[in-house]
């Protein structure tokens, strides 16, 4: 797997203009939640798992 590099950029880009500190901690979350879903879906997990609802399956 390849390393990931969170930059402040990085964060920045995914925070609402103006949010603050918890659109900052928001965009943590959101990105942390992509990184772990890619990672699930190279593994093959995801090919076992089902999920109902909330922010997994609106991303996948």
């Amino acid at each position: 797997m390849n390393d990931i590099r969170l930059t402040i950029g990085h964060i920045a880009r995914h925070t609402p203009h103006g949010a603050g500190a918890q659109g900052r901690d928001a965009a943590i979350v959101d990105i942390a939640q992509d990184l772990l879903l890619r990672h699930l879906q190279g593994t093959g997990v995801l090919d076992a798992l089902a999920f109902k609802g909330g922010t997994s399956l609106r991303k996948l």
